[in-house]
């Protein structure tokens, strides 16, 4: 993660960069823990998907905020659905 600040909406908004690919992270105003992720240095412009916690945690924590490793992991998720290969895979 590289920065954290207010976003124009009044949510949190945080930029990321995984596997070289770069995001920004948005967390939705007046909801809790749902955030928008924009893939910055993705094939098209505002390209990008949600994520969410539920209501009783993550991973068995009693909170419903996602960390900085809960975001990353799901980025990564991300760019393998979308067929991203990261700069260290080779091709076979």
């Amino acid at each position: 993660m590289t920065g954290q600040r207010q976003s124009p909406g009044g949510g949190e908004q945080s930029q990321f960069v995984v596997d070289g690919e770069r995001f920004t992270v948005r967390r939705r105003p007046g909801l809790l823990a749902v955030y928008d992720i924009e893939w910055l240095s993705g094939p098209s412009p505002a390209y990008g998907f949600s994520v969410a916690a539920y209501e009783g945690g993550v991973a068995g924590t009693g909170s419903p905020e996602l960390d900085d490793l809960d975001m990353e992991e799901a980025i990564r998720e991300f760019l393998s659905d979308v067929g991203h290969r990261s700069a260290g895979q080779g091709d076979s």
